[in-house]
């Protein structure tokens, strides 16, 4: 291989063509890019300035790999999104298959699997669903509510408010069990 070191400033590399300024085409078992920062700072820095991605991952292959696969063993989170403009969100996923757009799965521990926090003044979850199935769809296999609201002593508004200009029904019970 081949070692260049960059003890007296960066190594450049500038391109101004329609072509990429960096290629790397590996054939091989190992890592195309490792990038290994023992210092203080961020292992990578991408600063996009034009009206584009700033990563674009394409993993159009049919392996069954992950696109981004993050570990992390600190103390902070494994990823963090921080939107400070004012149009589009800080992580929007599209699915066009027919699994789940999002999977969240909590093997162990006494956490929460999802949990939304929301100091402004906008709906801690909004759902608009516009398909053939539910907006939301709780299964529950332990002895606990399947879904359980408590308003806080602070909640001046109720803990439901169910509103529905449709002509189907507002509140629809099934009950098969032995309770009541």
């Amino acid at each position: 291989g081949k070692t260049i070191t960059a003890d007296d400033g960066p190594v450049v590399i500038e391109g101004s063509g329609t072509g990429d300024a960096l290629n790397i085409t590996h054939s091989g078992t190992g890592n195309s890019l490792e990038i290994t920062q023992n210092g203080d700072a961020s292992a990578l820095k991408i600063t996009q300035a034009e009206d584009h991605h700033g990563i674009e991952l394409d993993k159009s292959g049919t392996g069954s790999g992950y696109g981004i696969v993050v570990t992390n063993a600190g103390t902070d989170s494994a990823i963090k999104a921080w939107q400070t403009g004012t149009g589009g969100y800080a992580l929007l996923l599209q699915q066009d298959a027919a699994t789940a757009c999002l999977y969240l799965t909590k093997g162990v521990g006494a956490g929460n699997a999802v949990s939304v926090g929301n100091g402004g003044s906008g709906y801690g979850i909004y759902i608009s669903q516009t398909g053939d199935q539910s907006g939301a769809y709780i299964s529950q296999a332990t002895g606990h509510y399947g879904l359980q609201i408590v308003a806080g002593a602070v909640a001046s508004a109720g803990g439901i408010s169910i509103h529905n200009d449709g002509t189907g029904y507002s509140i629809n019970v099934q009950q098969d069990g032995a309770g009541s």
